[in-house]
């Protein structure tokens, strides 16, 4: 192909959106990048897994180094989609209306996240990592509270 296809390109916009160049604050990009990184090298030991079942809060321990590889999947996951609706108004378009994601969702989660300083301990960025995820995992709680608080007020 001329130019030459860049395979990394869609992820080189993702990255971009969680960055200030994006919106967000170089420390999100950073700090998502650092903590995907901690969660795989934590992984590998018992106690690493138990500092990731306690800041995670998962349902059940992590007992393997293919469940913490899965936990860091799962934090990697919802990126992808809050960049392409990284819209300036909330939207429900890619979750196809099971839900709504806030306006600019990659600025709204990276704001728990780009908040730890980068030298900080492990668990912190857990915590972070966590709580910036759970913009897009719990679209749906968001939705129906906002439809409940909707109705009481009308």
């Amino acid at each position: 192909m001329n130019p030459p296809y860049d395979y990394d390109g869609f992820n080189k916009v993702v990255t971009r959106d969680a960055s200030a160049a994006g919106g967000a604050t170089d420390n999100c990009s950073q700090n998502i990048k650092r903590g995907l990184q901690a969660i795989d090298e934590v992984g590998q030991t018992a106690e690493g897994r138990e500092l990731l079942s306690k800041t995670f809060l998962t349902c059940k321990p992590i007992e393997s180094y293919y469940e913490a590889y899965a936990l860091m999947q799962w934090v990697s996951d919802p990126w992808a989609t809050m960049a392409m609706g990284n819209f300036p108004y909330p939207s429900s378009y890619l979750l196809h209306g099971h839900g709504m994601l806030p306006a600019y969702p990659v600025r709204a989660a990276c704001e728990p996240i780009g908040a730890v300083p980068l030298e900080s301990k492990d668990e912190d960025l857990f915590v972070g990592l966590r709580e910036g995820v759970a913009i897009y995992y719990n679209h749906t709680v968001r939705m129906i509270l906002s439809t409940n608080f909707q109705n009481r007020i009308l």
